[in-house]
């Protein structure tokens, strides 16, 4: 039952530059098959050799979800920095949705379905 609940919940997925973290978070993210997924990218940073590759590989990664799923895909057109990429991100998603189950590309994950916790943000209370 608790994991037919989080396969409800909406899940954020955060991806930069981590593609192969970004392939692992997402083959456990598809065996639960999340009913709601966004996901983010950021664009590379100019000054960081090697960023420009690696976000470009991430990308088409995220970009791989082949289950039927309501959420966006949000890829940036330019770098935000970490900060804002991920709290303009955070935002552009809960104007769809009302809660989130964060992944992120550099945290492997348990399938999403199996998420062991949840917390209300605005309360700072478990769910």
């Amino acid at each position: 039952m608790h994991g037919h609940r989080n396969r409800n919940v909406p899940k954020f997925f955060l991806v930069f530059n981590r593609p192969t973290l970004t392939c692992s978070t997402l083959e456990r993210t598809r065996v639960a098959k999340p009913k709601y997924l966004f996901i983010t990218v950021d664009r590379p940073r100019e000054d960081h050799h090697g960023d420009a590759e690696a976000v470009e590989q991430a990308r088409t990664v995220a970009g791989m979800v082949d289950w039927a799923r309501e959420g966006e895909n949000l890829f940036r057109e330019h770098n935000l920095d970490c900060t804002r990429a991920v709290s303009s991100a955070i935002d552009w998603a809960l104007e769809s949705v009302n809660e989130l189950i964060v992944l992120d590309d550099d945290c492997l994950c348990y399938p999403a379905e199996l998420a062991p916790q949840r917390y209300d943000l605005m309360s700072g209370s478990r769910a």
